[in-house]
């Protein structure tokens, strides 16, 4: 009798399980963290289907069956719906292959959906609750905080946010660098060095540090502004101490100021390298000052 119950309760697990590999990509459309349980799984599940391995809980139910002697459910919910599902008698490879493919196909529909939105919320920004179509729209700064809050904490999603602000500021997104921190006053950017950034010495060029020291100011100063305030870079010097090779990160911190006349502030990038030693310092000149408003 207990043997028969626990077969029964591994059997409704591996049936919810299958199920969430299936269909829990809906729920990262509204919980994007679920993404941290679902992707494993669903990467598991078409693992499973594509190379022809057997579940761990299979051979579990089988030597509970077993040891209960295939009479504690006979007849039962489970024998007659959830044990064929799960183990269908005309289970071929290319059947297990074409399930590999629904879970894929499936789930390439959701996280595109989830990734979809993110682009527009990104591009379109939000209005406010009360509002009309034509009410107030966050500002670009808020945007990218507010896309980033809902990404970051996803697998994969800092990568993803750093592909989107590359196709926002398409310059910027030309080195691929990897937002790992992000807020008010505050960001930290890595590169990898790789060959599409360096130059004829094999370290990583200037240019692509410049746009590096700009893009981590850039991103701590406008990621705290508000939406009635935008800031445009008017001055940009590069110091380079040190010959920059492997993983790079800059990072800038910085004092966001509130809302009011125009003002100019001088904001500083550092990049390191893996060793913690300073390659170059980006100085930056930003014009910071109201958005002007639209005539009629």
């Amino acid at each position: 009798m207990l043997y028969g119950m626990a077969a029964g309760i591994v059997v409704i697990v591996h049936a919810v399980f299958v199920a969430f590999v299936v269909g829990g990509g809906l729920w990262v459309l509204r919980w994007p963290r679920v993404a941290w349980i679902h992707l494993p799984a669903a990467i598991w599940g078409a693992l499973i289907e594509f190379q022809g391995w057997v579940c761990p809980l299979t051979p579990l139910e089988q030597r509970l069956w077993e040891q209960a002697g295939r009479h504690g459910y006979e007849g039962g919910f489970i024998d007659h719906y959830i044990v064929p599902a799960l183990y269908p008698m005309d289970l071929t490879r290319n059947t297990q292959i074409t399930l590999g493919l629904v879970v894929v196909v499936i789930n390439v529909v959701v996280y595109g959906g989830v990734l979809f939105r993110a682009l527009r919320r990104a591009r379109q920004g939000e209005t406010t609750e009360g509002g009309s179509a034509m009410g107030q729209v966050r500002g670009a700064g808020e945007r990218l905080l507010h896309l980033w809050k809902r990404l970051s904490g996803a697998p994969g999603g800092r990568w993803v946010y750093s592909r989107l602000l590359g196709w926002m500021v398409p310059y910027s997104g030309s080195i691929r660098a990897t937002v790992l921190e992000l807020g008010p006053g505050h960001a930290r950017v890595v590169l990898r060095d790789r060959r599409r950034v360096r130059n004829h010495l094999s370290s990583i060029h200037a240019i692509a540090l410049m746009n590096l020291g700009e893009l981590a100011t850039g991103l701590a100063l406008n990621c705290g502004l508000p939406s009635s305030t935008r800031a445009i870079l008017v001055g940009l010097s590069m110091d380079y101490l040190k010959k920059a090779r492997g993983t790079l990160v800059a990072e800038c911190r910085c004092k966001v100021p509130q809302a009011g006349e125009d003002r100019e502030i001088e904001l500083t990038g550092e990049i390191r390298d893996a060793s913690g030693d300073t390659v170059a310092r980006a100085r930056a000149l930003w014009r910071v000052g109201p958005v002007p408003r639209s005539s009629g």
